[in-house]
């Protein structure tokens, strides 16, 4: 009996250990969730690398063809109101700036501020076909190939003296025979203190495109800036030398 007994309590021993220990271990293996701070890092890597992705937008269609050059277009222009030169060169009186930009196709035309910035003027504005504005721009910065192809400057002022005028005219006439291209810049001069009538400026205006059509070959390349009365730019060509 004691025998009987004692291989009962071996029994009940070796039960306890070996099938005691396998039930306290899991049957399967969990498995356990990134640590907070690693999935947030996953989470910003990604969101970094979209970003990226997504930086640069594309080229303002508005913008001049030339960057960091040219005239204010459009919204760039800074006033609230501006003249408007009509397609006859005459002068309009002031309109809101948004006024005029509702007013005409924004796909095909620019808005371009023609007179230069002056705090204490209303801009003078003109709608150009994006083409023709464009296309002059890029003229204005295409390097000259030799001296001949240099443009020459004049400014005068819509009250200039007979005297003045006849040797300027003199000087244009001279530069495009060369076969240049000549700039006629007209402006208000402060330091004259008179102010030019409305004829005298397009009589002054009529009398310099007699000048260069007097010239043989000479033409108008581009069509002027401006208004008469306010500030005007002229475009003229010699014919090129061959």
């Amino acid at each position: 009996m004691e025998h009987r007994r004692s291989l009962i309590s071996t029994a009940e021993a070796l039960h306890r250990v070996f099938l005691a220990g396998t039930l306290r271990r899991p049957l399967f293996h969990t498995r356990l969730p990134h640590p907070p701070q690693r999935q947030q890092n996953r989470t910003a890597i990604f969101a970094s690398k979209r970003f990226t992705a997504g930086q640069g937008a594309a080229p303002s269609q508005f913008a001049s063809p030339v960057a960091g050059t040219g005239p204010p277009l459009d919204e760039n222009i800074n006033a609230s109101e501006v003249h408007l030169v009509s397609p006859d060169g005459k002068l309009q009186p002031t309109q809101p700036l948004s006024t005029i930009l509702s007013s005409f196709d924004r796909k095909e035309y620019f808005l371009v501020q023609v007179s230069p910035p002056d705090a204490d003027q209303t801009p003078v504005c003109k709608i150009l076909k994006k083409e023709t504005f464009r296309a002059a721009e890029r003229a204005k910065h295409k390097p000259a190939k030799n001296a001949l192809t240099t443009t020459k400057q004049l400014e005068l002022g819509w009250a200039i003296g007979g005297n003045d005028l006849g040797h300027r005219l003199n000087k244009m006439g001279q530069f495009l025979g060369e076969g240049r291209r000549v700039e006629v810049v007209l402006a208000t001069k402060k330091k004259t203190g008179r102010v030019a009538s409305r004829e005298e400026a397009e009589a002054l205006v009529k009398n310099i495109r007699a000048k260069m059509k007097a010239v043989e070959g000479a033409r108008e390349w581009k069509e002027a800036d401006g208004a008469v009365g306010t500030q005007m730019t002229l475009y003229f060509e010699g014919k090129k030398k061959k």
